[in-house]
């Protein structure tokens, strides 16, 4: 059973939890921010809201950006061992330095279909590994470790890609009955995670 009295164990990976990952991973990256103009992930297709908010962003104290060798307006992909998501910087001396803040939901509306709308490109949960605490509650959402680098011109995927046995129907991904990866895949929504490839 659980401990009847609060005790707190923080989610690994993160800073106190597996420090032996923070020579490679040495950013504490907390997502789940939300934009005015979307609710969760909806309304991305919507011109108007889209203009509010047209990319997503990674926030970044400056004196890291200076570290990193990044600036307000680049382009950068967020990286840890799960996966990466690209970003565009937004500067901000709110956060400590050692904290970058993803915002979440994001799909690219006139992406292809068959890519998923390029959330193997722009969905940062990409590099959020799904699972639980103890107690059955709780994803990892806020201590993650990450790394963040500039993109190259011409760079492209990460994380989740289309296969052939996925389609959109409706705005939703669904796998097609098959099989994937030795496995076999009843046909359905995609889960929570989608499909790693």
């Amino acid at each position: 059973g659980l401990d009847p009295l609060p005790v707190f164990d923080e989610p690994a990976p993160g800073p106190l939890a597996t420090p032996e990952l923070l020579d490679e991973y040495p950013l504490v990256l907390c997502t789940g921010a939300r934009r005015w103009p979307y609710f969760h992930s909806e309304h991305r297709q919507a011109k108007r809201l889209l203009a509010m908010h047209p990319d997503p962003w990674i926030e970044i104290h400056p004196e890291t950006c200076a570290e990193l060798g990044v600036a307000d307006g680049d382009w950068v992909w967020v990286e840890n061992m799960l996966g990466r998501a690209k970003r565009r910087v937004k500067e901000t001396p709110i956060f400590d330095p050692r904290i970058v803040a993803a915002d979440h939901g994001w799909w690219n509306p006139e992406g292809d279909p068959e890519n998923l709308y390029d959330i193997g490109d722009l969905c940062i949960n990409n590099l959020i590994a799904w699972g639980n605490g103890k107690s059955g509650f709780g994803g990892n959402y806020k201590t993650n470790l990450c790394k963040v680098y500039k993109m190259k011109e011409g760079e492209g995927h990460g994380g989740i890609r289309a296969a052939g046995g996925l389609r959109v129907v409706h705005g939703m991904p669904f796998v097609r009955d098959g099989v994937r990866g030795g496995a076999r895949v009843p046909a359905g929504p995609v889960r929570r995670g989608g499909v790693r490839g």
